[in-house]
Formats: structure tokens, sequence, C-alpha cells
């Protein structure tokens, strides 16, 4: 039931920002660093869920696989990204992944 309430905050929240207008001209608070940390903390929910109900695999390696994984993503598209013209790698988008991530461990311990 606790976890059911936290989701609940967390959609509140997400359709919350979603909606606002950005809160300064920074990079900051762009709706591409909203998707970096939703799309994280979904990311990791879903390994985590993935590894230790159908992987059968304690809670701590489920912790720590699904972590490292989301985190190696989002380091990875941060890479790709270097490599296009019209793109860079972007320590925010890094430190949004973390977040999301971080908010996953969060939501599912």
């Amino acid at each position: 039931m606790k976890k059911f309430f936290i989701l609940l905050i967390f959609i509140t929240f997400v359709i919350k920002i979603a909606e606002a207008p950005p809160l300064d001209n920074s990079d900051w608070f762009s709706h591409d660093k909203f998707s970096h940390l939703t799309t994280s903390t979904f990311l990791y929910c879903w390994n985590y869920n993935l590894l230790h109900n159908a992987g059968n695999l304690d809670k701590n390696k489920s912790c720590i696989i699904s972590f490292n994984l989301v985190n190696f993503a989002g380091i990875t598209k941060e890479i790709i990204d270097s490599k296009q013209s019209n793109n860079k790698f972007s320590y925010k988008d890094l430190i949004y992944d973390l977040g999301g991530n971080l908010l996953g461990v969060l939501i599912c311990k």
C-alpha cells in the first residue's frame, strides 16, 4: 500500500510539472530534463521488478543490477548524443537520469 501512495504522489508530481511553464530560461528545468527523470524512474522500476519477480533474484541484487543498467543506458545515450553534429554530451541530463534512478529505488524498496 505504501508503494501505491508513493507512485500516486509521483504521478501527480509528473502531471503537474508537465503542465507547468518553465521556471526560468536555464536548461535545468526543461521538458527534456523532465523526460530524463521520468524515463530513468520507469526503467529502474521495470528492470527491478523484472529481475526480482521474473528472474527470482533477491532485492539487493535486483536493485544493484537495475541501478547500473539504467546508469549505463543514460551514459551511453549521452555518448551517442555527443557524436551527433547538432547535439552534445550533457552532464545535466546525467544528473536527472541519476535522480530518476534514485526515485526508482525509493519507489521499489
